[in-house]
């Protein structure tokens, strides 16, 4: 699916798409005036084995309905080869409703996910009567040496993210702000985590 160099004005909504047909999609489009200025995001997973999905930056936000679970269904027959990887684009803005969060990976080893964001900015929705979305979790299936965020803001979040089954992603140079409780939170790990460079605004932790 590719929808480039369009024109959405005066829509309700410009676009909806499903998580799993966001790869590459929308590019070189122009959003003007609609009373919904943002690409419409449903389903709650991403899953194929071994593929890229590629969330480039198209002017506007990605606003997701719910959740959004990234990894494969696969078992993990070729091990982290098989991941399900979400690569955000510099630039992009995601959304996320009160109360819904980012998984990358899962509990069990067998289902493996990786994230690659950016200079991305995820943030919830509406911060009306001071609501979070529940932030970034990596669990203990997320595929250790090339789960990456990096240059990105992670804000009004419950806690901005979260570690499990340690894992060690790459956290370097982002910003955590306005997170009602933590900016990250590690639960028991026991690799060499490394989280450098950043910054750490208006948290309660």
């Amino acid at each position: 699916l590719r929808i480039t160099g369009n024109t959405f004005l005066e829509n309700k909504y410009p676009v909806a798409v499903r998580t799993q047909d966001i790869d590459s999609t929308l590019y070189n489009n122009t959003y003007t005036n609609n009373t919904n200025n943002y690409i419409k995001v449903y389903n709650d997973r991403i899953a194929d084995p071994s593929r890229t999905y590629d969330w480039v930056n198209d002017g506007v936000p990605y606003v997701l309905e719910g959740h959004l679970a990234v990894y494969e269904e696969d078992n993990g027959k070729n091990g982290d080869a098989d991941a399900t990887v979400l690569k955000i684009y510099p630039g992009v803005t995601v959304k996320f409703p009160k109360d819904k969060y980012l998984t990358i990976g899962h509990d069990e080893s067998k289902h493996r996910g990786r994230l690659d964001a950016k200079g991305v900015t995820f943030t919830v929705t509406d911060t009306t009567d001071n609501a979070r979305w529940l932030g970034i979790d990596i669990r203990g299936s997320a595929v250790n040496d090339s789960t990456v965020l990096d240059s990105s803001v992670i804000e009004y979040a419950d806690r901005g993210l979260e570690i499990w089954g340690n894992r060690a992603p790459t956290i370097t140079r982002n910003t955590f702000r306005y997170n009602t409780n933590y900016g990250i939170y590690n639960h028991d790990h026991e690799f060499a985590l490394r989280i450098t460079g950043n910054t750490f605004l208006e948290n309660k932790y």
